[in-house]
């Protein structure tokens, strides 16, 4: 007889579990979604986009400012090239900006005449602050490493 009345006395409680509770009605719908969101970077003008890519490229591959070609380019692509001191090689680069992370991509990486590589982001991200004289750039790495500098220019 205890057995009958357990299992009855568990059926009640499992029951009530799932009654219906009464709540107020509550407006969950975003009311600013028609409102403009200020972004913490301003977009650059044209000068700031290639001295931060100018900047960025130099900080990637450790050589000055001065020895790195930029032009701007359709849809705010900045076209970067520099020639290796070592062997002459020459490297061709595209850079573009969103918000304050950097993205590159190698020009005919696989060969003369192959077209853009992809862009960077898979192995690191490379961020960047714009100063008056300078641009300060930061390297975090997805092995958690990471490398900084900042770049007259």
């Amino acid at each position: 007889m205890s057995r009958i009345f357990l299992v009855s006395l568990l059926g009640a409680l499992v029951s009530s579990c799932g009654s219906a509770v009464e709540t107020p009605d509550v407006d969950f719908s975003d009311k600013r979604s028609n409102a403009k969101v200020q972004t913490s970077t301003p977009e650059l003008s044209d000068k700031d986009l290639i001295r931060v890519c100018t900047a960025g490229s130099a900080f990637r591959v450790s050589r000055s400012v001065q020895g790195i070609q930029a032009k701007l380019t359709e849809g705010r692509i900045v076209r970067l090239a520099y020639t290796r001191d070592i062997d002459g090689k020459r490297f061709r680069y595209d850079c573009k900006a969103s918000g304050n992370v950097l993205k590159f991509r190698m020009i005919d990486e696989r060969g003369p005449n192959t077209g853009p590589g992809i862009w960077s982001g898979a192995g690191s991200t490379t961020t960047f602050k714009l100063n008056p004289d300078s641009v300060y750039l930061h390297d975090q790495f997805t092995d958690g490493s990471s490398d900084e500098d900042t770049i007259a220019i």
